[in-house]
């Protein structure tokens, strides 16, 4: 763990969520799309260093990834992958072995020089499902953590697990919440009055929900022609985050 307190820094965000398949990559690409078109300058940074697939989600096949840089084999300029003036992508590749270990200094030295030889205004990490060395770290270097659910138990009770395991390393404040996959507003009421519930009944504590995701079949045949749903619609992802 390192502890940053340089002034300037970008706003960190970590993605976030104790379970697979809740929407937290789209939403990671869509955010980072909608704040690149708003004129902000945003690196998304695929943290997922087993199975990264936010290359998939843009529809890019970078020449290099960020494993190159962690091993020395080119430098971290060569990785940064620009899409457009606003937008850049730390891609990476998926593993290849069956046990991989993950060096977390050379991690966080990318880390270091991100935040002192570049101007983002954004970086938006998208962190692999679960529980993890690495996502402890990522999330020790983010000025919020958004943990993305939906209305599947698993889901309630998985991010009730992590929220319980970062509160060991970050102030509650950090923690915001993101709902996907709502019918309604009567849905969203639900699944928020579930997960606060039991936050406050054995935390103490209660944790902002600062936007959602309806279901809508349109995102996900987005995801299946590689095109990012706030290009292919007239609709924002600041639409959809009314509490932010």
């Amino acid at each position: 763990m390192i502890d940053i307190k340089l002034k300037n820094l970008p706003l960190i965000i970590s993605i976030a969520s104790g379970k697979g398949g809740v929407g937290k990559s789209i939403i990671t690409s869509n955010l980072a799309n909608t704040l690149a078109n708003d004129g902000h300058r945003v690196l998304v940074w695929d943290g997922n260093y087993n199975f990264p697939n936010q290359h998939i989600m843009f529809g890019v096949e970078p020449p290099y990834r960020a494993k190159d840089t962690y091993i020395g084999r080119v430098d971290l300029n060569s990785v940064l992958y620009k899409m457009n003036d606003n937008l850049y992508l730390l891609a990476d590749y998926s593993v290849n072995e069956i046990e991989l270990e993950i060096d977390i200094d050379k991690i966080l030295n990318v880390f270091k020089q991100l935040i002192t030889n570049y101007e983002f205004d954004f970086i938006l990490i998208d962190t692999a499902a679960g529980l993890s060395e690495l996502l402890l770290n990522f999330i020790n270097i983010s000025h919020l953590v958004c943990i993305v659910l939906d209305d599947n138990p698993s889901s309630l009770i998985d991010s009730y697990a992590l929220i319980k395991i970062f509160l060991r390393f970050i102030n509650p404040e950090q923690i915001k919440l993101i709902i996907n996959n709502i019918i309604d507003n009567e849905d969203f009421d639900e699944i928020n009055t579930k997960i606060n519930l039991v936050s406050r009944n054995f935390l103490g504590q209660s944790f902002e929900t600062i936007g959602y995701l309806p279901y809508d079949r349109e995102i996900h045949k987005s995801i299946i022609h590689q095109e990012l749903f706030t290009n292919s619609t007239n609709e924002q992802l600041s639409e959809l985050f009314p509490r932010y």
